[in-house]
């Protein structure tokens, strides 16, 4: 997945659905700084699409920080009606729930 993935970003380099790909092919290798920066490069090109800033959450979270991955969750609910994914909102509540953290802030459960 990752060869083609690169082969496909060399054909089309600006685009941010190819880049999120990358980014997300590079999460599920535990490449998590390299997985950051092509989804903040992806979210560039493609303000506020949800899945995107879901994915960056995802990052964040994996990286142990949980306001940041909190913050990208809300942005992803936020902005999910501009994505056809209908259980994104869902999926997002769920993740901020489970970190438990209120208001964004570390100890805080609710």
């Amino acid at each position: 997945a990752l060869m083609l993935i690169q082969r496909a970003l060399e054909l089309k380099p600006d685009s941010g659905h190819i880049i999120d790909s990358l980014g997300w092919v590079y999460f599920r290798m535990g490449k998590y700084p390299d997985a950051l920066e092509m989804l903040l490069k992806a979210v560039g090109a493609l303000k506020d699409d949800p899945t995107i800033l879901e994915h960056i959450g995802d990052v964040y979270h994996a990286l142990g920080e949980m306001i940041k991955a909190r913050e990208y969750w809300e942005k992803a609910i936020i902005f999910h009606d501009k994505g056809e994914d209908e259980t994104l909102k869902e999926r997002a509540l769920k993740k901020i729930k489970e970190i438990g953290y209120k208001d964004g802030h570390p100890g805080e459960k609710k």
